[in-house]
């Protein structure tokens, strides 16, 4: 019986090749792949799974020669291919072959069709004979490894992902699930979901921590408890609280949580809510805020939800500008300055009116003034001056009734005592006028009576 169907397997190879021999070129068994200046080119197949139809670059007989025909690449389709897949060729003589060829590949089934493994046994692409991508099952998710040969993810790991870059020495490893290293070179992502988009020697260790590139970064703690830490970039920078986060510069670090050091050079934010930036700037302390400027000098907060700045140069808040943006209103702490000066620029004032003296001495000798101290300080911290209620009813000036601009003390101060030197000069006048008449009166006196 064996025998028999030896026989009938040679009896229809013989067929396959006298319907493309005898015919002269009639089928595909004749068809020798284009010489030279023939202006075809030779094929390569890649064979893995993939159902290949006839039409449209596939293999029928009578058709010109096809490179994904030729099975053993020798520029002739022959016996030897067809032993090697006659078993493709369906009744009606179209090519079903599951190779897929380099020059394309139509009419495929996405699921049914793919490049790919069947096993547990890793997939590898090469370069030039050198690894540049290794897809290594899970028991869940693939991980993909691309890159130097070298970069790897940890054994039980599932989902992770090194996209490229690393060389000997300097190697690229992920060893949580589902970590991500894009590229660079001796990067390591030590944390579940936590990602490095490139740079050098960067190590991210916190649950979804993140290193966006820069050199010599660390997000995270080797506790494992900086969920969420970030450092965008820079040189040795750290974040290692949960939720802290660093953008940039050179040595700086964000040790509290959800603390915030944006740039700059050796700064710290080490308060839980703390922000640190400029050089040298020291946020120790929760919710403090530091600015330093370019001294070579610390400059640290000294309370709990502190606003600090260095300013050496000076301190300008702007409230309003013109159509050009130049400063409308304002004011200025100038350099080595302890106080704070308005702007009060004639040039931008209108609509002026004069001010009745008298009127207002009159009025601010009817406003009460109190020493008092704020509720929200200590009673022992006490303070002089009258309250905004009645300052504004007296004199109407000021954008409300709970507040007195400095500027506005200032002008009834002015203006009071104006209306008093005005006062001590009629009064001075007054009494020498006085003064005169009873020196003049004294003098006759003394004279006595008149003969």
């Amino acid at each position: 019986m064996k025998a028999l169907k030896i026989i009938g397997i040679a009896l229809c190879l013989a067929l396959f090749l006298v319907s493309g021999v005898a015919t002269g070129a009639q089928g595909p068994l004749a068809r020798r792949g284009p010489s030279s200046g023939s202006g075809g080119t030779s094929g390569d197949v890649l064979s893995l799974s993939k159902g290949q139809a006839s039409g449209s670059g596939g293999c029928t007989p009578g058709d010109s020669y096809q490179p994904a025909c030729d099975v053993n690449r020798d520029n002739t389709i022959d016996v030897v291919d067809i032993m090697l897949v006659a078993s493709k060729w369906s009744q009606d003589g179209t090519w079903t072959s599951d190779t897929w060829s380099i020059y394309g590949n139509p009419n495929t089934t996405p699921g049914a069709n793919f490049l790919g493994t069947t096993d547990d046994v890793a997939l590898e692409m090469r370069v030039n004979n050198q690894g540049a991508l290794r897809i290594e099952p899970t028991t869940s998710t693939p991980n993909l490894i691309g890159g130097y040969g070298g970069n790897s993810v940890a054994g039980g790991v599932v989902g992770a992902t090194i996209g490229g870059g690393g060389r000997a020495g300097a190697t690229n490893g992920a060893t949580a699930d589902f970590a991500t290293v894009g590229g660079g070179e001796g990067n390591t992502a030590l944390g579940f979901a936590a990602t490095i988009g490139g740079g050098e020697t960067n190590t991210v260790w916190g649950f979804a921590a993140t290193i966006g590139g820069g050199a010599n970064n660390v997000a995270g703690n080797v506790a494992g408890n900086a969920n969420f830490a970030t450092v965008a970039g820079g040189i040795a920078n750290t974040a290692s609280n949960e939720h802290a986060t660093v953008g940039g510069g050179i040595s700086n670090t964000a040790s509290g949580k959800r603390a915030t050091v944006p740039g700059g050079h050796e700064n710290t934010a080490a308060g839980d809510y703390s922000f640190a930036a400029g050089r040298q700037a020291k946020a120790d302390h929760d919710g403090a805020f530091v600015w330093g400027d370019s001294n070579d000098f610390d400059f640290a907060s000294t309370a709990n939800n502190q606003f600090s700045a260095r300013a050496t140069g000076g301190a300008r808040f702007v409230s309003a500008i013109d159509d050009s943006g130049n400063p409308t209103a304002g004011v200025i702490l100038n350099a080595g300055a302890g106080s704070w000066s308005n702007l009060s620029d004639r040039n931008q004032k209108e609509h002026f009116a004069l001010v009745d003296g008298q009127e207002v001495l009159a009025c601010l000798a009817e406003i009460p003034v109190t020493t008092w101290n704020y509720k929200s300080q200590s009673p022992t911290i006490r303070h002089i001056g009258p309250m905004a209620q009645d300052f504004y009813a007296a004199f109407g000036v000021g954008e409300d009734d709970t507040h007195i601009s400095t500027l506005d003390a200032d002008g009834v101060a002015l203006a009071a005592i104006q209306e008093l030197y005005q006062l001590v000069q009629e009064q001075q006048a007054q009494i020498a006028d006085l003064e005169a008449r009873l020196a003049a009166l004294e003098g006759a006196t003394q004279r006595g009576p008149a003969n």
